[in-house]
């Protein structure tokens, strides 16, 4: 693409301070992410046809537990994948983007799990490596960007 290379592109679009990789195995994990908050928001609308409720939770225990379910998972999946695509674009190795992509589904599943189906057990391991993913996450990512800060 020649516009690419134009001096007008090249001063709307600066470079970034590091050597940006393709993306390999970020956006396989943030799909299936995204594909697990859609399946969560799928059963918030199936509750939604059964109690014919449209906003709210109607006092019905199980919308509302599948709704925090699936607002819980926007909250902490999106943070989750932002932070693994910049990790990834940081150039921090593919077993350690394969490792923390699946910790994050399983921590996700775990949790969801435990709201729906009131596991109180299971939602704490949940809670506990999302937390713990985040933390880490945002600690990594920050401390390469101080790396490649002049």
């Amino acid at each position: 693409m020649p516009f690419l290379r134009s001096p007008a592109y090249s001063r709307a679009m600066p470079t970034l301070p590091f050597h940006a990789g393709p993306l390999t195995h970020s956006p396989f994990f943030v799909a299936l992410l995204f594909v697990f908050v859609t399946a969560l928001a799928l059963n918030t609308s199936r509750h939604r046809l059964r109690t014919h409720v449209i906003f709210g939770d109607g006092g019905d225990e199980p919308l509302r537990r599948a709704n925090r379910a699936h607002g819980n998972a926007i909250e902490h999946v999106t943070v989750i994948a932002i932070l693994l695509v910049l990790l990834e674009l940081q150039g921090v190795d593919e077993a350690w983007i394969v490792a923390v992509g699946t910790a994050a589904l399983t921590a996700r599943a775990l949790h969801a799990a435990a709201f729906i189906g009131r596991i109180r057990r299971i939602g704490l391991v949940g809670v506990v490596i999302t937390y713990s993913l985040e933390l880490l996450l945002g600690f990594w990512v920050a401390a390469n960007g101080l790396g490649t800060m002049r």
